[in-house]
């Protein structure tokens, strides 16, 4: 199982450097136990999951694709 610590180094693949990750802010859904952010995208676009390291594209405020990721 993964770290829950706020922190993380990810490994993007395609992306430039491994670069911290944080946790989305204000949040209730579980999901985003799976779910994270850059450090450096402060306003949280660009969503990563945790377990496969892929950008995961957001539905438009809510919760479905993420979820349909997972599955």
């Amino acid at each position: 199982m993964m770290d829950r610590s706020d922190e993380e180094v990810l490994e993007t693949g395609g992306d430039h450097d491994d670069e911290e990750i944080v946790s989305k802010k204000g949040v209730v859904s579980v999901v985003w136990r799976f779910f994270s952010f850059k450090k450096s995208d402060v306003d949280q676009t660009t969503i990563y999951c945790k377990c496969c390291r892929a950008k995961v594209v957001d539905g438009g405020g809510n919760t479905g694709n993420l979820l349909h990721h997972l599955n």
